[in-house]
């Protein structure tokens, strides 16, 4: 259990670290497609390497479909989270996304899973529905986010009861290659189907100064995407989802303070922080 935490707290703060590049990318899908496809293609050559030496385990169909399933859940995911990060701040969209994916995530492992159900779940879960309320009340900016910034929690939510069940039939590093690959190659479809590329969005005026979406970004939030999904996939074979799901989300807190400190988002920071806190809360409750 030890370990599941250590693996999924510094999977928090990775994930905090690719979030804030990928908010001030200046295009955050066209990014996140080059992310997710260069740590996939950089990735295969380890995977290969690792199959060999493991013995050449396989794969059943079930896992497959599995896999392919929460392939579909990330390329939702990443489609929802970078539209919210083009219509909202970062110290808005951050805590809704990664707090209402623990309330769907224990309703999942309760009602799916069927995962024990106890008197201090039931308080975080007060806790989290307490602090998304508080986080999205200051500003209308905050209305604009809320479909995809919850769309991107339950995306987060289907992928994490989907890869619970994944990661007890096959090795977590070979079926986390196999999600790696589907979703990479469904973001690659999109982006060449809209031409996400060609259309950055602009810099609000006053915001500071967006980071280039050059290739060295991209590879740098892929290897920070890879390395903390992976962490979280071997939390997974662990520990119980109602234990990784909520851990997950403890950089929501630190997020908040870059969005403010870092990017500008100082309008309504007091709500902001206060409801990130309690999100934190009911992610530590439920961690308990």
């Amino acid at each position: 259990m030890i370990a599941a935490i250590v693996l999924c707290l510094v999977a928090a703060a990775l994930n905090a670290a690719w979030n804030a590049l990928l908010k001030t990318s200046g295009d955050p899908m066209a990014v996140a497609t080059r992310a997710m496809s260069a740590s996939a293609l950089a990735v295969t050559p380890l995977v290969a390497i690792a199959w060999l030496v493991a013995g050449e385990p396989t794969v059943s169909a079930g896992t497959f479909a599995l896999a392919g399933g929460s392939s579909v859940a990330e390329f939702i995911y990443f489609l929802c989270l970078t539209t919210a990060y083009r219509r909202g701040e970062l110290s808005v969209v951050y805590p809704l996304a990664r707090g209402s994916a623990p309330l769907l995530a224990v309703i999942a492992g309760v009602v799916v899973l069927r995962e024990a159900l106890t008197i201090h779940i039931v308080a975080g879960v007060l806790l989290l529905g307490a602090g998304i309320l508080i986080v999205r009340t200051p500003s209308r900016a905050a209305w604009n986010v809320m479909a995809p910034a919850l769309m991107t929690g339950a995306a987060i939510a289907t992928y994490s009861a989907i890869d619970k069940v994944g990661t007890g039939q096959a090795p977590p590093w070979l079926y986390g290659w196999f999600i790696w690959c589907g979703g990479s190659l469904l973001l690659v479809g999109w982006a060449g189907a809209k031409r996400l590329r060609r259309t950055p969005l602009p810099a609000e005026p006053g915001s500071p100064a967006s980071t280039p979406p050059t290739f060295r970004l991209a590879a740098t939030i892929g290897g920070m995407m890879l390395v903390s999904y992976l962490m979280v996939l071997f939390a997974l074979s662990l520990a119980p989802l109602v234990v990784v799901a909520p851990l997950r989300e403890s950089g929501i807190v630190l997020v908040t303070a870059v969005g403010a400190w870092r990017l500008g988002e100082r309008a309504g920071f007091r709500s902001r922080i206060s409801g990130s806190l309690a999100i934190l809360g009911g992610v530590l409750v439920l961690a308990l």
